[in-house]
């Protein structure tokens, strides 16, 4: 329970335990800007996160730092080592004049395809898989064992300090370069998923948004991929193919070119000829097992989206 006598929720009691093991005031502070402004799952982190281009660049679509020490926030200063566990965990951070011009704009806000919650183990799940040991099909992306996932990890503080980066370079991939269905009405003449990154030119003063590809078919293609995804899978647990998608931008330079509409395409293949058509893979009323989607497209830790059963039968 916090000060007040409130139960907290589960990641508010992750956020806890994960500030307690920074030592550094200014790793606090930024730490916790970063969580809370993630926790915001349906506005684009470039208009969260508080100075936001000294993070993203001058056009908001190219992510600069590649280390939480990296990361500087101008206005979350070391005033926040004076706050407890409880005050940082509980309190948003307070806008500063930098922030002011960003939060003038209208946020471009969407219906998010995960909750706050599920994200966390997904990035936990990021985290964790270059480990030697790590077994992927053992790990449980369900909210309800968010605790259950941090309690086997030793959260020591490089450990807190890369997975707060973790968390922020996810939510950027997941705003950008993931499909996302917008507030705007379903009509015959507006397709409701969206695939687009927010930017901002030179000579601009405020962001806006463009499609992740500059060529329509490829675009069309692309947002066909992942929302057949997508509504193949609504539940907010277990999103395992948006973990693939998130592990293929993390692993790759460019992921608005032929490559990541080429590996959306084989992830496809892979599930429908790998997992959906191999019995051992299914139960009595032919869903996936457990674990048998990692078992697939998981070798040795990293993504193997060679289709195997192709090769059987011939």
């Amino acid at each position: 329970m916090n000060s007040r006598g409130e139960q907290l929720e589960k990641h508010e009691i992750i956020k806890a335990r994960l500030l307690s093991k920074l030592d550094d005031p200014n790793d606090r502070a930024v730490f916790n800007a970063i969580w809370e402004s993630c926790s915001n799952m349906g506005v684009y982190i470039q208009q969260t996160l508080p100075s936001a281009l000294s993070v993203f660049g001058n056009t908001l679509c190219e992510f600069l730092p590649d280390t939480f020490r990296n990361i500087r926030l101008f206005g979350v200063g070391f005033h926040e080592n004076r706050k407890s566990i409880e005050e940082i965990i509980t309190t948003d951070n307070e806008p500063d004049a930098d922030e002011a011009q960003g939060q003038a704009e209208r946020p471009d806000s969407f219906q998010p395809i995960i909750d706050f919650t599920n994200f966390l183990l997904t990035v936990l799940k990021l985290t964790l898989i270059s480990d030697q040991g790590f077994s992927p099909q053992d790990f449980l992306l369900d909210d309800k064992e968010l605790i259950n996932e941090f309690d086997k990890v030793e959260t020591k503080a490089d450990f807190v300090r890369e997975y707060g980066y973790n968390l922020l370079k996810a939510k950027f991939f997941l705003d950008n370069y993931l499909v996302h269905h917008s507030n705007e009405d379903d009509t015959i003449d507006n397709n409701p998923w969206k695939l687009e990154k927010r930017q901002k030119d030179a000579d601009k003063k405020k962001g806006y948004l463009k499609n992740l590809f500059d060529d329509p078919e490829k675009q069309l293609k692309a947002i066909h991929l992942l929302s057949m995804f997508e509504v193949s899978f609504t539940a907010r647990q277990r999103k395992n193919y948006l973990f693939y998608c998130l592990l293929y931008l993390f692993t790759h330079d460019s992921a608005d070119g032929d490559g990541y509409l080429c590996f959306l395409r084989n992830l496809a293949e892979k599930y429908f000829s790998d997992v959906y058509l191999i019995s051992n893979n299914l139960n009595a009323i032919d869903t996936p097992l457990p674990g048998s989607f990692d078992a697939a497209v998981l070798k040795e830790n990293k993504l193997d989206l060679q289709v195997y059963s192709r090769a059987d039968a011939m």
